[in-house]
């Protein structure tokens, strides 16, 4: 069960990043900047999730550990889309 959570999660985000895609393409948006830097800062997450899952990159006895990087990569991820949508309904 908790492997194909994962799997479902994966999969839902890139569907909904689909559906922010054709919406924007629909608008005529062209300057997407924000938006394509949150996606590559999200999928590097994504690796860095799948190697701490798989203990490829888990050292729970260091600082530097995978999940910590997850989280961070996701926050930075998450302040892009903020910046794109800011962008997007002209409060920028």
């Amino acid at each position: 069960y908790h492997s194909a959570r994962r799997y479902e999660f994966i999969v839902l985000i890139f569907v909904l990043l689909f559906f922010e895609y054709q919406w924007g393409s629909m608008l005529g948006l062209i300057k997407r900047k924000y938006l394509y830097l949150a996606l590559g800062i999200f999928a590097i997450s994504g690796i860095v999730w799948m190697l701490d899952i798989t203990k490829i990159w888990c050292a729970t006895w260091s600082i530097w550990q995978g999940h910590a990087l997850w989280h961070i990569l996701n926050g930075i991820a998450a302040y892009l889309m903020y910046l794109h949508y800011r962008k997007l309904f002209g409060s920028a």
